[in-house]
């Protein structure tokens, strides 16, 4: 559901032209955004479960039934709270979505156009989808109806403008990107498809600017990759993150601390080391995948495991090497991932952790196991996928098991002599959307 109210909030028709409560709620979703609430998971759950409230609120005002009041409680970053968070909490009574919209808006202090004011009982919406932006009632429903085929040929030429548009400010990420490894010996700077080139471009050239302001700071900097994140400083991975919206005074600061940080990396090193030495030979992995997670938390949780191990007197004479592990934030029990890996909350007695692997010790290997082979399958396919439509790159929303991201290949590549998508980017998620950049969404379960 929070992925429906994604689509809700950022589909985009006319790219460059959205209205100021479109623009207004993209910004709201993305302080709220659970996943950038990685190391708050009670904050990241209430948000969680408040967009599902809100969309399940909104879905009820469309279909012409009458609403409860619901009361919401937001989480969003605030750096002058002594947490670092701060809560904002609703209550909505209106049957109006315009009025939802603003009332969110104002509690979130984002400006919009207040001329975009709907008088009176719109619940009807033919009667106000031209002047609400983001009641996509009816569209919802012609885009359930449409099929991939239809859908391509209605928007293609605003995925064209949209390219066209964003190719310079690409090649200027590219050269300021080349211009940072050169001069400060970056070995990466990561991008990903969260953030538009434009905003990119801004913040590399800010950073690139506070780099030879502390050029005597910044040959920490050498050999490490550069991922945008919601904190800056070094994470678990070595990684710098860059908080986009954190003041340059921020990343200033970071910089002056990468020589403490570089040597709390080392100790996580060794302490993972040491866990795999003397508790059944498990081995930590960062996956390539995982989201940064700021280097200090990430310690000191490591410390807790190992201090909670270490004083757990029960002895297991087994060895676990072939067995992978990273650390759940979210849980407090031990489990598998889908990927295979063995999750390891802070909190885990040796007793309960070698329990549950004794038991459970073939299950994990064949998960894992079944997850390479499924995503050599995946990559395969998806390069199949890629090659039939000419695209420039095709990738998948993380909220997409390897079954769906399968089957929606094999119906691309049977429908590709059909398709203009050539030198398109295209990512298989949960519903249609066209980015700032061109960059197209598809619903993995798209009609033909």
């Amino acid at each position: 559901m929070v992925r429906n109210f994604l689509a809700r909030c950022l589909l985009n028709r006319q790219v460059r032209q959205m209205s100021s409560l479109k623009k207004g709620m993209k910004e709201f979703y993305l302080a709220v955004h659970p996943d950038f609430f990685n190391e708050y998971p009670n904050e990241k759950q209430i948000n969680e479960q408040s967009l599902k409230l809100l969309h399940s609120h909104v879905d009820t005002i469309k279909s012409g039934g009458s609403t409860a009041d619901t009361s919401l409680t937001f989480y969003k970053k605030h750096k002058e709270s002594a947490t670092g968070l701060s809560a904002i909490r609703l209550k909505l009574k209106t049957n109006s979505t315009t009025s939802i919209y603003q009332e969110i808006l104002r509690a979130f202090d984002v400006p919009f156009d207040q001329s975009e004011v709907v008088s009176g009982d719109n619940n009807n919406v033919d009667h106000i989808q031209n002047v609400e932006p983001m009641d996509l009632g009816n569209f919802q429903m012609k885009v359930k109806e449409m099929t991939l085929v239809d859908w391509v040929t209605d928007h293609i030429d605003i995925v064209r403008e949209a390219q066209l548009h964003s190719k310079p400010i690409q090649l200027s990420v590219l050269e300021t990107s080349s211009r940072l490894k050169d001069n400060f010996g970056i070995r990466q700077i990561v991008h990903n498809n969260k953030f538009t080139y434009s905003s990119i471009n801004s913040l590399l050239n800010v950073l690139e600017d506070t780099l030879h302001s502390k050029e005597e700071k910044s040959f920490h900097l050498r050999n490490r990759s550069i991922v945008f994140s919601n904190f800056t400083g070094l994470d678990h991975m070595g990684r710098f993150s860059v908080d986009f919206f954190s003041p340059p005074e921020v990343w200033k600061e970071a910089l002056e601390n990468l020589g403490k940080s570089s040597e709390i990396l080392d100790q996580i090193k060794e302490e993972k080391n040491k866990i795999s030495t003397s508790y059944f030979g498990i081995r930590f992995v960062n996956p390539r995948s995982s989201n940064p997670i700021p280097i200090i938390p990430y310690y000191k949780s490591l410390l807790r495991i190992s201090h909670q191990l270490e004083k757990d007197q029960f002895m297991g004479d087994k060895s676990f090497k072939n067995l992978l592990a990273l650390f759940d934030w979210d849980d407090s029990f031990v489990g598998v991932s889908k990927e295979g890996f063995l999750k390891i909350p802070p909190l885990t007695s040796k007793r309960i952790l070698f329990d549950y692997i004794s038991k459970y010790q073939d299950t994990i290997v064949e998960t894992r196991k079944s997850y390479l082979r499924n995503m050599r399958f995946e990559h395969k396919i998806m390069n199949e996928a890629k090659t039939a439509l000419h695209l420039d790159s095709v990738f998948k929303d993380h909220v997409l098991d390897t079954n769906e991201t399968i089957q929606a290949c094999q119906k691309i590549i049977n429908q590709s002599n059909l398709l203009d998508l050539s030198g398109c980017n295209v990512m298989i998620s949960r519903y249609y959307d066209i980015s700032p950049d061109g960059f197209v969404r598809i619903p993995w379960n798209f009609l033909q």
